[in-house]
């Protein structure tokens, strides 16, 4: 018996070789592809179909195959073991972490539309037939920003330090933005009516070229917060459109075949890239406050809280932390100084989901298994893996409740060359501690008990990944299980349902939300003391 099998990948017209028995998410995990559950087969999204050859379902593969209506024809890569050749279509993978398809509501009308989450971390951006909201393509990048600085408060740092310093910040996301809509655009059958993007508020001044001075000291309010327009041409788009095709995102979601240069005609209709953005109206939205950006706005709108009657949670977790917490008879929102733990930063073997990246650990009897992305050596680990780790250490009496590590080398050796070591542990207490202080005092200002909660939407890259239960038993999200949803890219989801609504009712969803300053709060530090243990 072969000790490889051939894996083919339509349309893309890949051919890999794979060891017999391995994960077919560890053999395309290279291909740029991510998983929103980090590959647990839990939210059913990573699903490939099956064209030739055929693979073996587990009783777990089958139940969410069948929840997910994808029977017969489909798989899990997750759950897809490689024992024979195959092809697989993997055109379906539009619905990864951020390049989120979820079903939202809204009322059809003409044309066509972009929707950006310009991100900290990450920027998506996604094409939108306005009639039956259908996406069309799809772009994703790195943040080129993160050159200049992990988190937001190293970005303002940077920022303010030179009108030199701001610009080249303005300029790298304004280009990469560009980037993205020239190639979504080329790909439109005809104009663009309408751009929305959405981002946290230092995102906003940033790519609005506004001053990001007043949020770097207290109260970091600035008077900027408003939505702004813009035309292709203001933000330099259509010179580029004129002059050269634009250089498709690294982590592009389409096939070549639809790459068309932003140069050329449409051959459909025969117009230009710029003749299409020729009338497009722009806009970034309007942010709540302080760093409570319009990305949590339009989450707030895609967890419908601004409709519900019953108190609704609402927790980012990406690079940041934001947080907003109540119904349509009034949200309050803050911001938490989570830092970027939760995506492997500050963390000493820490690095982003990616290939060599622990992305779980899970205890089997007396052993301990890890799990890395791609099925290689491992390299660090993920926020999703780091969670994973410190539970399970927390089990085996290997980490004490106050975050000490107990073992007498004072670390906690995974796996190699990976290991977590005590300033490690400190840092996702201080993270943890700062999203679990801010849901508390957030409650007990709106008046509202847990037990009053109806829903709690996890959102952000990196709660997409994470494991309940383990993030539960620390203490992260104190709620119950049943109430706890998984939001994928929320805002990503309100962007797009903002594209079928005018500025005007945008507007006025602003006055139901209000911004608290935790830090403000007379009970802040001492929740914040009892949040750190485990």
């Amino acid at each position: 018996m072969k000790k490889t099998c051939t894996v083919t990948l339509v349309p893309l017209g890949r051919t890999l070789q794979v060891a017999r028995g391995a994960l077919l998410s560890d053999a395309i995990h290279d291909l740029g592809i991510e998983f929103p559950c980090g590959g647990k087969g839990i939210c059913g999204n990573c699903k490939v179909k099956l064209l030739a050859g055929e693979i073996a379902l587990s009783p777990q593969h089958r139940t969410v195959l069948e929840r997910k209506g994808l029977l017969p024809g489909w798989r899990l890569a997750c759950l897809s073991r490689v024992e024979e050749d195959l092809t697989i279509e993997v055109a379906q993978f539009d619905n990864i972490v951020l390049a989120d398809e979820t079903p939202f509501r809204f009322t059809p009308r003409e044309g066509r539309g972009i929707a950006v989450d310009l991100g900290s971390t990450t920027i998506v951006s996604q094409l939108l037939d306005l009639s039956t909201g259908r996406v069309q393509a799809v772009q994703t990048d790195i943040n080129p920003q993160a050159r200049h600085g992990a988190d937001i408060m190293s970005r303002i740092s940077y920022a303010i330090q030179s009108e030199e310093h701001a610009a080249r910040l303005t300029a790298l996301v304004r280009e990469t933005v560009g980037r993205h809509v020239l190639t979504l655009t080329a790909q439109a059958p005809g104009p663009i009516d309408r751009i929305r993007i959405v981002g946290n508020s230092v995102m906003h001044h940033l790519f609005c070229r506004l001053d990001v001075g007043p949020l770097a000291a207290y109260p970091f309010e600035s008077p900027d917060n408003g939505m702004r327009h813009f035309s292709a041409a203001e933000l330099g788009w259509l010179e580029v459109s004129g002059t050269k095709p634009p250089v498709r995102s690294s982590q592009t979601q389409h096939s070549d075949r639809n790459a068309l240069s932003a140069a050329e005609p449409d051959n459909a209709n025969h117009l230009s890239v710029a003749d299409k953005l020729a009338g497009t109206d722009i806009a970034f939205l309007p942010n709540i406050g302080s760093f409570v950006g319009s990305d949590i706005l339009a989450g707030i709108y895609a967890a419908g809280m601004f409709s519900s009657g019953s108190p609704r949670v609402l927790i980012d977790l990406g690079t940041n932390g934001e947080i907003a917490v109540g119904s349509r008879n009034g949200i309050l929102c803050a911001s938490t100084a989570a830092g970027p733990a939760f995506e492997g930063s500050n963390i000493s073997c820490g690095m982003r989901a990616a290939t060599g990246a622990i992305s779980s650990v899970t205890r089997l009897g007396a052993e301990t298994r890890v799990h890395v992305i791609g099925n290689v050596e491992a390299a660090g680990i993920c926020g999703s893996g780091l969670i994973d780790a410190i539970r399970t250490g927390v089990q085996e009496g290997k980490i004490s409740r106050d975050g000490t590590i107990a073992t007498p080398s004072m670390e906690l050796p995974l796996t190699g060359k990976v290991k977590l070591v005590q300033k490690d542990i400190r840092e996702f207490q201080l993270a943890k501690a700062a999203i679990a202080t801010g849901v508390e005092l957030l409650l007990r200002e709106q008046g509202i008990s847990r037990c009053d909660v109806e829903r709690v939407f996890i959102a952000g890259g990196f709660g997409n990944y994470i494991d309940l239960p383990n993030a539960i038993g620390l203490g992260l999200l104190e709620f119950d299980g049943e109430k706890i949803v998984k939001l994928s890219n929320s805002a990503l989801i309100g962007a797009k349902m903002f594209l079928f609504e005018d500025d005007a009712f945008i507007d006025n969803l602003l006055p139901a939300t209000s911004h608290l300053s935790l830090e403000s709060n007379p009970a802040f530090l001492d929740v914040f003391c009892e949040k750190m243990s485990f």
